[in-house]
């Protein structure tokens, strides 16, 4: 890694429910510890609905809620994460045209070694990977944190994007939204249904 590595402008890219099927496939094993049928479909449903598996109302009893967490930080789950193939796709004809700055992610930095190693699995680009300081708490700890460390970028692309009030930032502001929309609308935010219209947005 260069001594400064956010000298490079390009994309920057969020990791879960962005490239990886995070959200999902911890639906499925939700439900299927709950032996209830049809996984796949319920999970969708769910989330569909709710956007993340840990604002499901029936699964806030404290077993469940237990068990979302314990699937979160295992990094044996994480490591076997499906990436997202829409998302795989698309990020390797993007970074023909554009370089990938870093990808920013709220894991914390237990899990930088698993999360490089999934991104390096899959095919997708090498670049920095910072992960959420342990005191940055609030939800748009992301972009105050692109601003602070003027990472250059030509967009940032993330399912969950929260603007600050005072933002600063020249790039693009792609929301890519799977499942159901949780952030507050914004002016700066280009909600995109699918990758395509990422691509659409950037060439």
């Amino acid at each position: 890694m260069p001594s400064n590595p956010f000298i490079t402008p390009g994309l920057i890219l969020d990791i879960d429910d962005t490239l990886c099927d995070t959200s999902l496939t911890c639906a499925q094993a939700v439900i299927s510890h709950l032996n209830t049928a049809a996984a796949q479909t319920l999970a969708l449903k769910f989330l569909k609905v709710y956007g993340m598996p840990d604002l499901v109302p029936e699964w806030q009893s404290p077993p469940i809620r237990s068990l979302i967490m314990r699937l979160l930080t295992d990094k044996v789950f994480l490591a076997h994460l499906p990436p997202i193939l829409e998302a795989q796709r698309h990020i390797a004809l993007l970074n023909q045209t554009f370089p990938i700055a870093c990808y920013l992610t709220s894991r914390l930095s237990d899990f930088q070694t698993v999360t490089f190693k999934w991104l390096t699995q899959h095919g997708f680009p090498a670049a920095p990977l910072i992960c959420r300081p342990e005191k940055s708490l609030a939800k748009d700890w992301k972009l105050r944190f692109i601003v602070d460390h003027k990472i250059m970028a030509t967009a940032y692309i993330d399912n969950e994007i929260y603007v600050p009030g005072n933002l600063d930032f020249g790039g693009k502001l792609l929301e890519i939204i799977r499942f159901t929309k949780l952030t507050p609308a914004h002016s700066k935010l280009t909600i995109c249904d699918d990758w395509e219209t990422v691509i659409k947005q950037l060439l």
